[in-house]
């Protein structure tokens, strides 16, 4: 039977939704509750809580799922799966559903921002060398890279658009050439 002392831990359950870094004892991460550029949000696995010192959000996992996912107290005990009572086994498949889903969406926010800053500096560099080009010779060494720039920004435009389904769709693709590339380095 699980109880309120059966908490999930704290740093497990918080990295599944934010990028944390050994920091000392603790970890530091970007506050999900609010926007910042500098790491003011600390998780202490030893007291199973969380800190950010830029909003003053403060708690342990339950009032961190209650804030991120805007649920109630009850609902954040189902998420997390901390019920009174014992649990079937069709609902321990569902919270393990809901912790892949999770998870899956975390990689893919963490893809997406990545994949994005990844993007924007290709295409910043191939501007300016563009711009740097002095001789032919200049332009033919850079005509092997002129291709890619239209699928740059493609690729931006989705990123950078509200469909999170084309998102999606560009992030599937991602993963099929990223797994063809692989299998074909095994060949090798």
């Amino acid at each position: 039977m699980a109880t309120l002392t059966e908490k999930p831990d704290t740093v497990d359950e918080i990295g599944q939704h934010v990028d944390l870094k050994r920091a000392g004892a603790n970890y530091k991460g970007l506050c999900p509750f609010h926007s910042e550029k500098t790491p003011s949000f600390i998780v202490n696995p030893s007291r199973q809580r969380y800190h950010c010192f830029g909003c003053g959000a403060d708690g342990d996992v339950i009032d961190f799922v209650q804030r991120l996912k805007s649920l109630s107290f009850k609902e954040a005990l189902r998420y997390l799966g901390i019920e009174q009572g014992p649990l079937t086994a069709k609902r321990r498949a569902e919270i393990a559903e809901q912790k892949r889903a999770s998870a899956l969406m975390a990689e893919f926010r963490a893809w997406e921002g990545e994949h994005h800053r990844e993007l924007c500096t290709l295409y910043r560099c191939l501007q300016t060398a563009k711009r740097n080009c002095k001789t032919p010779e200049d332009m033919e060494r850079l005509a092997k890279w002129y291709h890619l720039e239209s699928e740059w920004v493609r690729r931006l435009d989705i990123l950078e658009g509200r469909d999170d389904e084309e998102k999606y769709e560009l992030y599937a693709e991602y993963r099929r050439d990223d797994a063809s590339h692989l299998a074909a380095e095994v060949k090798r």
